[in-house]
């Protein structure tokens, strides 16, 4: 499979855990805990959409501007990227 890393997708090991908003990791049994926003932000993680489309949709879903939307997808996809969670 080809992994196209301006389209993050979550790795398949994960379980979204919409009640809580959280994400689990089956294989280490870890539990990722998000606010609003950055759930929102994972839960398009699915590869169909690049950071761009999801900064637009963030900012069109709280009502900022697209560069504070921008913002906080690059750092929500850094940090899933950095913890292992996103291709």
């Amino acid at each position: 499979m080809e992994i196209n890393k301006n389209r993050p997708k979550l790795i398949n090991e994960l379980i979204i855990r919409d009640l809580d908003k959280s994400l689990l990791h089956s294989e280490k049994g870890k539990i990722y805990e998000f606010n609003n926003t950055a759930f929102e932000i994972l839960k398009m993680c699915s590869g169909n959409y690049t950071e761009d489309e999801i900064g637009r949709h963030i900012a069109e879903k709280y009502g900022i501007k697209k560069e504070e939307a921008m913002s906080d997808v690059k750092n929500v996809v850094s940090r899933l990227r950095k913890d292992g969670l996103v291709w």
